[in-house]
């Protein structure tokens, strides 16, 4: 076929394709968009009422929101160049800091045992409602070897980051663990 056909059959195809468009029910999209509206407000009246005695982060896990996306599966695998013979039977995950554990849940598909910190009750709940493990903040540095230690957003949040610099070099070096350190830029 002739580059001249080629390019009068893609404006054919994306006329038909614009005329569809414009004819078709957008009804569900407003509707969509009404309902999100209701959703967002209803968040807005709850999380001014908890504001009173819970931290955002706990009202987040009351409210199951606040979850993050930083990376899938498949980015985490060529990250960590885990190759074909990859067997997670006998592989611990460490996550500090899990949140909701919606991110350790994509971690947790790579290893048989996963074991979080958490600070918020709330959060460490949600965690447990997952299956994870939840060590004690404290402790977590004595808690065992990992083949992973995820330190994800925490470094910016911690109270003191020079000791949580120290405690990962101990927990990594012991464990000759790969270490996820990742840290909020503004």
């Amino acid at each position: 076929m002739f580059r001249s056909q080629q390019i009068a059959r893609l404006l054919l195809e994306k006329e038909e394709l614009d005329d569809r468009l414009l004819n078709a029910d957008h009804s569900e999209w407003y509707f969509i968009d009404r309902v999100l509206s209701k959703f967002q407000v209803c968040y807005t009246f709850l999380t001014s009422l908890l504001s009173m005695v819970l931290t955002k982060t706990s009202i987040n896990g009351v409210l199951g929101r606040g979850g993050m996306h930083l990376f899938s599966l498949s980015q985490l695998q060529e990250f960590l160049d885990v190759s074909v013979e990859w067997v997670s039977h006998d592989k611990k995950l460490l996550d500090l800091g899990a949140g909701d554990g919606q991110i350790t849940a994509i971690m947790a598909q790579l290893y048989r045992t996963v074991s979080v910190t958490e600070a918020s009750k709330i959060m460490e709940w949600r965690l447990k409602q997952r299956g994870f493990k939840v060590v004690p903040m404290n402790m977590w540095h004595l808690s065992g070897t990992y083949h992973l230690v995820s330190a994800l957003n925490l470094l910016d949040r911690h109270y003191n980051p020079s000791l949580l610099l120290t405690q990962l070099h101990s927990v990594t070096l012991r464990s000759e663990s790969l270490l996820l350190l990742t840290v909020v830029l503004p």
